[in-house]
């Protein structure tokens, strides 16, 4: 009587918690029939585990019970996802619990295995730390879903405990990639729906969820309102990453019989950027979650922030992503958007460069700066098992790029254009006018509220008569797409080389057609030397009249010298 009081105790828990991924979240099944006898268990049957991947989100639509539900999950309207890669993997036990005994596989057809079981799912919480005592065996080889079918089937298995890996997502398309599925427990046998006797062909129905990453660009930011140095080096990269749904958060999860669902694990979204760009800062970097409302992320309580290189990682925090499946699970609408505010490295080069100053050649090859952000939004752990890393799959954004040109003066002697003329200042503005001359300037740079020009650079010819701006905006590209909204510039002559003047006109416009990207637009442009009698500091209309001023005065002292000369001459001779 003790023993069979035993068999029917040490079934009945092990019915109550089994521990399968089925059709909605990872779940303990517990039936309310009379339990099945482990005694009933016919070791000569073989058992096998059959997994089903499809897309998420869950259904609560077709039961979770170990049974084949495709057709159920057909009505549903559910798709199949070949392509995944899983692994099952015996779970061990050790007897003494002190590692004198081997540890050895569970005997699922004692009562002494499924108390070997029950242990385990009582405590594991589908990481990869194990409870005391237990050990993984040795995985099995991996197993892809076939296609159409979406199935992985496993054969030649014992009666045992396993934990089911899903090694590898299904492949995405489009943009989007899917999330892997939580390692999850199985029982071969499992106990059938009723809980009167055993099921040797246990289904598992792991979801996948689609995750999507799009990716935007705002590098013609308006002029006065923009972050950065100037308007034309400053580019701000936008990620939009989704957020799956049918997450539960930490705070949800209690022992494994009151789990409702799987806890989001991992959430990173990570930026490379070209070597012409400065990274931000970490604290530069903004993360929000929005939807029908925004809520701004703190760094290092939601998410932290590692700058490595070019690369920027943000990794949240279990806090921070509790806060997304909460508001994931309120709006259906919500997504991550992290901004990272970047700047081109340098906005000038020189033929000659001094001190601090970059030579032209290396700054702008292409003329075109390409960028493709990552996340990752999966549960797969951080290691296995052994302690060996696990490669998190970055799901890859849109490509987006930002066009450029050089843009280069040529100063000269306007009688001898081999002649180089160093030392000539000049301004550089972006407009949004399509003139540039004095008036026009000073109108965009009065502009209210904000105004429509904003000065670029101030840079002075070097040795070879030259100064290049690297990495000006194309007119006819902005924020990643062609536009007809033109940025153009103005190029303004502040001041001449020693010994010359302004041209009559110091005002040059420009426009960069987006053509140009990755060439040099060059703008010659000659002075005049100072005429012989020319005071070069009045460089103005008004030093022909002060030369000639000059001269009468000169002559009028002379003319005056030689008449009172003479008189005196005449007197001393009278």
């Amino acid at each position: 009587m003790h023993k069979k009081s035993l068999r029917r105790g040490a079934a009945a828990f092990a019915s109550a918690v089994l521990f399968s991924l089925g059709l909605g979240m990872t779940a303990m099944s517990a039936y309310a029939a009379d339990p099945a006898s482990v005694a009933n268990i016919n070791p000569a049957t073989p058992v096998s585990l059959t997994v089903h991947k499809y897309e998420g989100p869950a259904t609560t639509a077709c039961p979770a019970n170990g049974t084949d539900q495709s057709a159920c999950l057909a009505t549903a309207g559910k798709t199949k996802l070949p392509g995944a890669k899983f692994t099952v993997t015996p779970v061990l036990f050790d007897p003494d619990g002190a590692g004198s005994a081997p540890a050895a596989p569970i005997d699922l057809t004692t009562n002494t295995g499924w108390t070997q079981a029950s242990g385990f799912l009582a405590s594991w919480n589908g990481t990869t730390t194990l409870p005391a005592g237990y050990s993984l065996g040795t995985a099995s080889a991996e197993v892809t879903t076939s296609t159409p079918d979406g199935i992985a089937a496993f054969t030649g298995l014992s009666k045992t405990l396993y934990i089911v890996k899903e090694t590898a997502p299904p492949p995405g398309s489009n943009g989007a990639t899917y999330t892997g599925a939580t390692p999850f427990a199985v029982t071969l046998p499992r106990a059938t729906p009723d809980g009167t006797t055993w099921n040797y062909d246990v289904h598992v129905f792991p979801k996948n969820n689609k995750s999507a990453i799009t990716k935007e660009l705002i590098d013609g930011g308006t002029a006065g309102t923009v972050s950065g140095t100037t308007a034309s080096n400053t580019i701000t990269y936008v990620v939009k990453t989704s957020i799956e749904p049918g997450y539960i958060t930490s705070v949800q999860a209690g022992p494994p019989t009151n789990m409702s669902g799987t806890v989001l694990t991992y959430y990173a979204v990570h930026d490379t950027f070209d070597t012409r760009l400065t990274p931000p800062a970490a604290a530069n970097v903004e993360v929000k979650i929005v939807g029908t409302a925004s809520t701004t992320l703190v760094k290092d309580l939601d998410y932290t922030v590692t700058v490595t290189g070019q690369k920027v990682d943000v990794l949240f925090t279990q806090t921070g992503m509790d806060k997304l499946v909460t508001a994931k699970n309120g709006d259906a609408s919500a997504q991550v958007v992290t901004t990272f505010p970047t700047t081109l490295s340098d906005a000038n080069c020189y033929v000659t460069p001094t001190a601090g100053q970059v030579a032209c050649g290396g700054t702008i090859v292409d003329g075109v700066i390409t960028n493709v952000a990552t996340y990752t939004p999966n549960q797969f752990p951080g290691t296995d098992s052994n302690g060996n890393p696990v490669t998190h799959p970055e799901t890859p954004s849109n490509e987006i790029t930002s066009h450029y040109a050089n843009l280069q003066i040529k100063k000269a002697n306007d009688q001898d254009p081999t002649k180089a003329l160093s030392g000539a200042v000049f301004e550089l503005y972006l407009i949004t006018g399509t003139t540039c001359t004095q008036a026009s300037l000073t109108a965009e740079l009065s502009a209210t509220p904000n105004p429509t020009a904003v000065k670029i650079a101030t840079s002075t010819t070097d040795g070879t008569g030259q100064v290049t701006w690297t990495s000006i905006k194309t007119s006819t590209w902005t924020n990643g797409t062609a536009t007809t909204t033109n940025h153009n510039y103005c190029v303004v002559e502040t001041a001449p080389p020693a010994g010359y003047v302004l041209p009559s006109n110091p005002y040059s416009y420009v426009n960069l057609p987006d053509n140009s990207a990755g060439t040099t637009i060059t703008l010659d442009i000659t002075n005049a030397e100072v005429p012989p009698n020319q005071l070069p500091l009045t460089g103005g209309a008004g030093v022909a009249a002060i030369s000639g001023l000059g001269l009468l005065l000169v002559g009028g002292g002379l003319g005056y010298y030689v008449v009172t000369t003479r008189r005196r001459r005449e007197e001393q001779d009278s």
